[in-house]
């Protein structure tokens, strides 16, 4: 392929290389594996603005919000014209990575989510007070 370019992952480097992205892909079989799979590419895409097209497996459907951060695909077909939407949309490329950080920022960060896990483990301790 003349346009693919290998990068070899380093944790030092990740987010600066997920800045080159225009879209994030998430291709998936959908299969028991994959059920089970976690969305992290998704959300991860999303953490740095990029809108995601992922396929129509798992958490993905609950994640990626079709036609708002992003498109889910189930078909060669929708994945060909997803991607062709947002390759020649700047401005819907734009709206959909702004609305995945919103996305990220409201429901997945540590700032939603460190009180959240501290209510728990207290909640968790005061129980075992109890008994």
């Amino acid at each position: 392929l003349p346009h693919l370019q290998v990068v070899r992952w380093e944790l030092n480097r990740e987010r600066e290389e997920l800045h080159r992205f225009d879209i994030g892909l998430m291709p998936m079989p959908n299969d028991e594996w994959a059920q089970g799979k976690c969305g992290f590419k998704a959300l991860l895409y999303m953490s740095v603005g990029i809108p995601v097209v992922a396929s129509s497996v798992g958490v993905n459907g609950d994640m990626v919000r079709d036609g708002m951060n992003g498109f889910l695909a189930t078909t060669e077909e929708t994945w060909v014209n997803r991607l062709s939407q947002l390759i020649e949309d700047r401005s819907l490329r734009d709206r959909m990575g702004q609305a995945g950080r919103a996305i990220i920022e409201e429901d997945y960060s540590l700032k939603v989510n460190a009180p959240r896990l501290l209510r728990v483990l207290q909640n968790v301790h005061q129980d075992g007070r109890r008994h």
